[in-house]
């Protein structure tokens, strides 16, 4: 008499039961497949049916104990695992890389570390000598001045107004150079401890300011250069 449907998908669905070998074979490909640890319990399971539990629980110390994979506790119970292959020369000489670059990339950061502490150092150093808003009202003073001699010497060279004596000349033309020579050094000033306190805005914040961020500071600080 000939199966009925029901009877031949039932026969189809149900999956084939391994013997000894073709289980431990199943397990070790599946193992190193998956390269993670797995209980009796789990690894039955997901054969759907190809290894019993009491069978797969056996099979699995059979083959740990002659070292084919690898067992350890977890908790209240065994877990398996694929056997780890022995480092090669090749991977032993990247390992020693890696270590040698860790151990570069400690030293830069203790090195950074170490910098932000003296460039907030200088910073409050440099605000003690000059208050910040002493040298803004002397940087805009010096440039006020610097604009309004410009002008005077424009006009001198240009011939517009009455002559002046060589004497006269040469007092402004010096007067002019001293002046700028101070402007010149307030303005380095200036853009150290700018720097600086970029450095440290930069430091606090754990990134490198752009230009949109840097202006955003001025503005907060109230400056304008």
């Amino acid at each position: 008499m000939a199966p009925t449907k029901k009877e031949a998908t039932a026969s189809g669905d149900k999956q084939k039961t391994l013997n000894a070998d073709e289980s431990a074979v199943w397990i070790k490909n599946y193992l190193r497949d998956k390269n993670r640890p797995f209980s009796a319990v789990e690894i039955s399971g997901n054969s759907q049916g190809k290894i019993a539990k009491t069978a797969g629980v056996k099979l699995l110390k059979d083959l740990h104990e002659k070292g084919e994979i690898e067992g350890r506790n977890a908790g209240k119970q065994l877990v398996y695992h694929t056997k780890q292959e022995e480092p090669s020369e090749e991977q032993e000489t990247k390992l020693a890389e890696m270590e040698t670059l860790t151990t570069q990339l400690r030293d830069e950061i203790a090195a950074f570390k170490a910098e932000e502490k003296e460039l907030r150092q200088r910073l409050r150093e440099g605000a003690h000598v000059v208050p910040l808003p002493e040298l803004k009202a002397s940087i805009h003073g010096l440039e006020k001045e610097k604009r309004d001699l410009g002008a005077r010497l424009k006009k001198l060279k240009s011939g517009d107004v009455k002559p002046v004596s060589k004497v006269e000349k040469k007092e402004v033309q010096e007067r002019w150079s001293k002046m700028k020579k101070s402007c010149d050094a307030r303005k380095k000033i200036r853009s150290r401890v700018w720097q600086d306190v970029v450095l440290t805005a930069e430091s606090q914040q754990g990134k490198r300011l752009d230009a949109e961020a840097v202006e955003e500071l001025k503005e907060e600080l109230g400056l304008e250069f």
